[in-house]
């Protein structure tokens, strides 16, 4: 597509077979279809680092995002979303789903995030280890962290579903 005139950059058919090829060949498609959930799902699929060429109006759709992002991890480690663009990697919706599926994600999205009591909540429900990546006012407030252990306890405990034993026995 690098070399291809913009009519091909731009028709979408074409462009949907080649970043199926080659999902970073989205980096030469028109910025019409850089926008398209499609083309672009189709693109992290066969690359995650594709996202980087993502359109921050594709973005705006975070039905379509939490998608592509549940697909694309599905074929690739955590350690490749650090390919993501600046605006993906600031998408609190992105992170949310991500850190769902592997806390340490948390690790490749922005300082902003990094100190969002939400994602970082739910990072380290998924992977305690993730806490070393929060922001040090998270990481170092007893308070947060003693609420996320609580909740690690209620969630262990549901899901090997303990009862008390009764006080009287």
């Amino acid at each position: 597509l690098e070399f291809a005139p913009a009519t091909v950059q731009g028709d979408v058919e074409i462009v949907k077979a080649a970043v199926q090829q080659n999902g970073l060949a989205l980096e030469f498609a028109s910025s019409e279809l850089k926008e398209d959930v499609n083309v672009v799902l189709a693109a992290a699929t066969q690359n995650v680092a594709a996202f980087q060429w993502t359109s921050d109006a594709a973005i705006k759709d975070d039905e379509a995002l939490t998608l592509m992002i549940r697909i694309a991890y599905d074929y690739f480690k955590a350690s490749d979303l650090n390919s993501l663009s600046t605006a993906m990697k600031g998408h609190r919706g992105v992170a949310m789903v991500a850190v769902q599926i592997d806390g340490a994600c948390l690790e490749y999205f922005s300082d902003a995030l990094k100190n969002d009591r939400d994602i970082v909540t739910a990072a380290v429900l998924q992977n305690k280890a993730a806490l070393e990546h929060a922001a040090e006012e998270l990481r170092t407030n007893p308070a947060f962290v003693a609420s996320i252990e609580e909740k690690r306890h209620g969630k262990i405990t549901a899901r090997l579903d303990l009862k008390p034993a009764p006080l009287n026995e």
